[in-house]
């Protein structure tokens, strides 16, 4: 066989590796956009930081630094003292030394105070004189509303009966009343009866328009005494009884 110099062509092979996808390209200006974003961000979420922190009130802070203060001038020495004295303490001996020394000079806690009897009985008397003011109160507005809601009452007439005998009875409508009574003023029509025994009723009709006065006369029945009972023979006088017949005269003479 012949011998060739020239090379076999080269067949391409076929892999089973997929090859990558392609490369995701961003935009400088995406990049730019983002970081602009998120540094503005963040400057916001400072700048609010601060303006809470800025309106916080400060009176608990100041409150909580003049007792820290006070405790330290009335029950010993100041923090400041009390650092100075450990650390010279501490100086030429041992850190168990220098906490030994330093623990007498702990702040003590400060007094108890003084049970107070006379203020209690004071604070306890005025809420019970306010709230018995304020319990008086509503009933007198109460009361005064219900007095001027109230109508006005209507006039009344004033009847007097004048020479009632003594013993009659005098009744209004069939209700006993006194000599003097008083009746509300209208047009409606009331009876006065007067009744006295052995004597003839009295009766009147009238309208109370305004005060009256009526004049009362009671007549005697007839065969009656003054006194109202039945008059007798002797205490007619003779003159109410009627005359008894006489015997006639006989004719003939008597025999």
């Amino acid at each position: 066989p012949r011998l060739s110099l020239t090379p076999l062509p080269i067949r391409p092979q076929k892999t089973s590796v997929t090859p990558p996808p392609d490369a995701v390209v961003v935009s400088r200006w995406a990049v730019f956009l983002g970081a602009t974003l998120g540094i503005v961000a963040v400057a916001a979420g400072l700048a609010a930081l601060l303006v809470v922190l800025a309106d916080r009130p400060r009176d608990g802070i100041d409150a909580g630094a003049d007792t820290v203060a006070g405790l330290g001038g009335e029950s010993g020495p100041g923090l400041e003292e009390l650092a100075n004295r450990t650390v010279s303490g501490a100086g030429g001996a041992s850190p168990a030394v220098a906490v030994a020394a330093a623990e007498p000079l702990a702040v003590p806690a400060p007094p108890a105070p003084e049970p107070v009897t006379a203020e209690p009985a004071t604070t306890a008397a005025t809420p019970v004189t306010e709230s018995a003011t304020t319990a008086a109160t509503p009933v007198t507005g109460s009361a005064t509303t219900t007095a001027s809601d109230l109508p006005p009452a209507a006039p009344r007439a004033v009847v007097r009966l004048t020479g009632l005998p003594e013993g009659a009875r005098a009744t209004l409508d069939g209700r006993p009343v006194e000599p003097e009574f008083t009746l509300e003023v209208s047009d409606a029509t009331h009876t006065l009866r007067v009744v006295l025994r052995g004597h003839r009723p009295f009766v009147r009709q009238f309208r109370p328009t305004g005060d009256l006065e009526i004049a009362v006369r009671l007549e005697p029945l007839p065969g009656a005494g003054t006194s109202g009972t039945p008059a007798t023979a002797e205490g007619a006088g003779g003159e109410n009884r009627s005359p008894s017949p006489r015997p006639l005269a006989n004719p003939f003479g008597e025999r």
